[in-house]
Parts: structure tokens; sequence; C-alpha cells
């Protein structure tokens, strides 16, 4: 039986989308089934989890396992069927291959490893489909008063495609589906289609780099979107995809910019390490057992909030969760014309109230073997290899918002962990509000041999090669996952956390 079924995980409702995919699951008399924890990204024939979406191949996984979960303890089909918990996927993948999946005797294994599942969904993102998926979108103008944000899709070379050009429509949905695989019989059973409208933070969070706004005094202007007046100062979920629809073509990564007022580098050993160009992309060398920081600088007269990720991970508490999720507690604040350095896995304890309890630690990044790194326990290691600082205004002071009724609707190799010691907080921040994207910023990481594959074109890196081009405004994903041989982990003593799926992709450091 077959069910087609599109999913958005814009507004990804798991009791809806759960009971959707949970008819299909009863239907074929499945009782317990694993969710496959990351998606996979196909380019042609070709297939992987280290791909453009980088961590958030991870979250869309998450989120449909989370609906699965809501089906079968809720509503119609409670108790009809069990979802294997994500962290016991997690744990039999580690040392499994995207190729075990097409094996009906490595699926058997599996099945039999998570406790006799009878079935697997697996998920995935074809880039080809995503590539065509265009929408029309007028330039500089945005939403009239009276139309919703549903615009018209179209196939890129359908009508009249070349006429309108690249500036007035823009990549905004990728494409993917989930298969449901019976076990014993080895076959798809029941399939289940997905849409991922992509936003400003979820292209951040993938591995885009790109000013959007900047400081002039007591202004913020607007150097990235193409929409009028104050269109691009509007704030939310909502404002956000509009704004991703209208970005200008061929922004530089900031890196290329001398004038950007947030510079980032990556330190090893105290010096600044210089980054190779890749398409649009800013590739850092950093090899097994080596130590790094992270340099953030801020040379404007304001200070900005900073979420900062190592593969995928928040750099405070190491949390899985998109920008637009990430609790304030869990910025770093750089005050006015100010530079820090991040050395590592920053844990902060808090109490219900959120205020800080105990005394913070800090585990160095180092990078490790790829099979021994945080993100790597993780499953399919499918998110190791990319840093992203993604810069923010503190406030929406001196910004002047959208209108009310626009037509929008309400905003709805891997690093691993060094020695612990006791760390310095001052630079958490849980005052005002975070306001406006500013900037985000992304270095890929590689091995100095990996580096030299991708350069010579022999690379099989779908994160770094393929139809990524130099700028936005093809609407390509510009993330990096990880290289293949380095990753992250955290030591021994920290193992705790192998059970709830959290090993981080950045090494722990000696004392």
């Amino acid at each position: 039986m077959s069910h087609a079924l599109w999913l958005s995980m814009l507004t990804f409702i798991p009791s809806a989308n759960g009971d959707d995919l949970a008819r299909d699951i009863v239907a074929n008399k499945h009782k317990k089934i694993g969710v496959i924890p990351t998606v996979i990204y196909r380019r042609g024939d070709h297939e992987a989890t280290v791909s453009p979406l980088g961590p958030r191949g991870k979250v869309i996984a998450s989120s449909i396992y989370e609906s699965l979960i809501h089906a079968s303890q809720h509503g119609t089909y409670k108790g009809q069927f069990q979802v294997v918990p994500e962290r016991v996927m997690r744990s039999a993948l580690r040392s499994r291959s995207l190729e075990d999946l097409s094996s009906p005797q490595k699926l058997q294994e599996l099945a039999k490893e998570v406790g006799g599942a009878d079935s697997f969904l697996i998920s995935s993102i074809d880039e080809d489909l995503s590539d065509m998926t265009v929408r029309n979108v007028g330039v500089g103008r945005g939403f009239d008063d009276d139309q919703s944000n549903k615009s018209n899709t179209t196939v890129a070379g359908d009508g009249d495609d070349k006429e309108q050009g690249n500036k007035n429509k823009a990549i905004l949905t990728q494409k993917g589906s989930t298969e449901v695989v019976d076990v014993k019989q080895g076959v798809v059973d029941s399939q289940s289609k997905f849409s991922d409208d992509l936003t400003l933070s979820k292209a951040a969070y993938q591995g885009y780099s790109w000013e959007l706004r900047r400081w002039n005094g007591n202004q913020l202007e607007n150097r990235g979107i193409d929409l009028s007046g104050n269109m691009p100062f509007g704030l939310g979920a909502s404002w956000e995809k509009e704004q991703w629809a209208h970005l200008k073509p061929d922004l530089r990564h900031p890196h290329a910019d001398s004038t950007f007022p947030y510079p980032v580098s990556v330190k090893v050993s105290g010096a600044a390490r210089d980054p190779v160009t890749v398409e649009n992309k800013r590739v850092i060398e950093l090899n097994q057992d080596e130590e790094f920081r992270m340099a953030l600088g801020n040379d404007t007269d304001k200070g900005v909030y900073v979420a900062l990720y190592i593969d995928g991970l928040n750099s405070i508490n190491r949390l899985r969760v998109e920008p637009d999720q990430l609790e304030l507690m869990n910025h770093w604040h750089l005050p006015a014309h100010q530079k820090i350095e991040i050395e590592g896995w920053h844990d902060v304890q808090r109490n219900a109230g959120g205020k800080r309890v105990g005394t913070p630690t800090v585990s160095l990044f180092r990078i490790v073997g790829r099979g021994e790194s945080v993100a790597a326990g993780n499953g399919f290691e499918d998110n190791i290899g990319v840093l992203t600082a993604i810069f923010y205004t503190v406030g929406m002071d001196h910004i002047d918002q959208p209108p009310a009724g626009r037509g929008l609707p309400s905003s709805v190799v891997g690093v691993g962990e060094g020695a612990r010691t006791n760390a310095s907080v001052s630079s958490y921040r849980g005052g005002d509000d975070r306001g406006l994207m500013l900037a985000t910023w992304t270095f890929h990481y590689r091995t100095k041999d990996q580096i030299k594959e991708i350069q010579a074109g022999t690379s099989n890196d779908l994160a770094m090669t393929g139809h990524q081009g130099d700028g936005v405004s093809k609407g390509k994903n510009e993330d990096s996952d990880h290289g293949k041989d380095q990753g992250t982990k955290e030591q021994k003593q920290d193992n705790s956390n192998d059970d709830e799926g959290l090993k981080l992709d950045i090494g722990r450091g000696k004392a």
C-alpha cells in the first residue's frame, strides 16, 4: 500500500503528520518501526549522508520520529505500533554504513539489534527535484496585503522562466520522501513525500554564508535582501521565509569582504589558519589530534549575540537545535569593539527558572578520528566538518518593523571534547531579546589530504562538490558535513551522553 503525503517541515505538526504516517504503518501490519535518524541526500545516482543539508538532516529525521511517537501514544493509532527509541537507533548505526540500508541481510541484523523491529522508516531528499522547485516572487515587492504566502510553484524551464530571470525566482523548497521498508520481505511497502521550506535560519544552519544587514551608527542598513521599505527588517519565521526568497543574487562569503565587521577565524596553536576557497565556501585544514579555538570579533558600536555551532551542535550545552529555536541563554554576547576566543564546549547547568547553578565547565575542541567523534556517535556522521557563527542584533531598538497586515501569517571529521576545566561565563547572555540576523559565517573543515582531493576534483564529498555554485542566487546549499576520517568525541568520563546519542563532532583535548 502506498500513500502520498506532503509534510511541511516549516509547520511540522506531529499529531497530524504522524497520524498520516501511522495509517500506512498500521495498514501494513507493522508492530515495531525504527526511524533512521538522518536524511539521506540523493544527487543523481549517488547517495550520501554527507550532504548540503548539513546538521539539518538529523533535525528533519527527528521531527518525523517525534511525529510517530505522538501518533503511537495518542489518537486513532494509540497502542497499535511501537517506535524504536531514537538513541537506540543511533547507537546501533554507529558502526554501520549507508550501504547497509540496501542489504536485506544487514537490515535484518539491524532489526534484531534494536529489539525486534519489523520495519524501518528511511527519509531522503533528492537534490535534482529540489533544484527544480522554484517559486515566482516579485522583485522588491513581497506579498500584497490581500495575497497569501502560498506563491505559485513552477518548474525551472517551464513557461517564461528565461524572461523572468533568476532575480525574481528562488529555491524555496527541498523535496524528499519517506519509505517504510518491511524487514522480513525486504521491500518498500509504503512511501510518503515531504517538503522542507527554507528560511534564513534554516539556510544558515545548513551552511550558507552571507551578510544581510549592517549597522551604520544607529541605522540598521539592508545589504542582502531585495525587498523595499522596511520589509527586509521583518522579524519571525514567516518574514524569514519571504526574505530568503528575496536574497540578492551573488552575495559573497563574509570572508571575502575586508570591511565585514564581525571577523571569524579558526586558531590552531595561537595562529589563525587561512582557509582555501571551494566555490563560494571556505575550507579550513584541520587534522587529527589538532586542538583549535573559534575567534569572534565585533568591530561595531553595537553589541551582538552569536549562535556558535560546531558540527550542528551549539557550543553551549551541545544542543542540536536550529537557530530559530535556540534559547537566548545559549548564545554568546559580544559587546561593541570586543573579541572573544571560544576554546571548547561549554557546559552550563541551569535550574527550571533558567538561573545558572554550579560551576560551568569547558571541554577543548580537538579533532579526532571520525569513528570517535561526538557527531559520529549519533549515527551516519552526517554533520561533521562545519563550523558556523550566526550574528544577531541585541534587541530591536532603532529598527523599524514592517506595518502589520502585509499578508504574512504569524510566525509559526568531527569535533570532540578535550580536557574538562572550570570556565569563565561572563560571555553568556540572558538579557535583551534576540533581534534580527545580521550575518552568518560558515567554515568547513577537512584534512589536508581531503582538501587535495577536493581541489583535484577527485573527491566524492557531495557537500563540497557538484551543483553548489558561487552564490545564493543559484539556490544551492553550501554546507559541508564532514571528512572521511575525522570527527569529534568526548572523553570516557562523559560517556553518559552516549545513552542520549549526543556525542560531539569535536574531540576533547588533553589537560
